[in-house]
């Protein structure tokens, strides 16, 4: 596929391959930064499938949820030839109404980490260019579009492409917060057919 052509990169349901579950599961089973609560988010979904009667054990109901709600895709995220994973997790836990926590897990010698994050609408909520706007990796969901600095991902949002808003009007105070840099990246979103159009992913 030309490097200019953009894909939609469908997320799969199923077990994390290449033993990424260890660090998934780690991560997981910890509050969010800052909480004051020790909350295993992993143990009480896993709980609370036992209790709706998804599965009779927790060996059950962790085959469930990495069955059924657990969703993962391969993709070279940042151009260094090496895929990366993007692993997204479908339960009340991580879901809100801008839609489901997602992760970038990178390999590493022994395994997987996790390197970064993102929030999706549903596993199919990814469109990919290896050579977006500024030449950069290029990656967007229906809220956020991200781009490889030669560091690290940097986000914009790019809500004005909605069909629902005004795709010239952003906060003045965000706009001018913005580097030069997210600045070209999101004139140069505004000129992609899709956000012209107005369309979802």
């Amino acid at each position: 596929m030309p490097a200019t052509e953009e894909q939609n990169i469908a997320l799969r349901a199923g077990p994390l391959p290449d033993d990424a579950w260890a660090s998934v599961e780690r991560w997981m089973g910890h509050s969010d930064e800052g909480s004051t609560e020790d909350a295993d988010f992993l143990e009480e979904h896993l709980n609370r499938l036992i209790e709706l009667g998804d599965a009779p054990d927790r060996a059950m109901a962790l085959a469930y949820f990495q069955r059924h709600e657990l969703y993962w895709a391969l993709v070279d995220l940042d151009g260094d030839g090496v895929d990366e994973m993007i692993v997204y997790i479908d339960i009340v836990a991580y879901c809100g109404s801008i839609g489901c926590g997602t992760l970038e897990l990178r390999r590493i010698a022994d395994g997987w980490e996790i390197h970064d994050g993102v929030t999706m609408q549903n596993p199919n909520d990814l469109c990919y260019r290896r050579d977006g706007p500024g030449g950069r990796p290029f990656f967007r969901t229906s809220r956020e579009a991200f781009w490889w600095s030669g560091t690290r991902f940097e986000g914009v949002c790019y809500a004005y492409c909605s069909h629902w808003w005004d795709r010239d009007a952003i906060d003045p105070d965000e706009l001018a917060a913005m580097t030069s840099e997210e600045r070209t990246l999101r004139d140069g979103i505004r000129q992609e057919p899709w956000c012209a159009a107005g369309q979802e992913n």
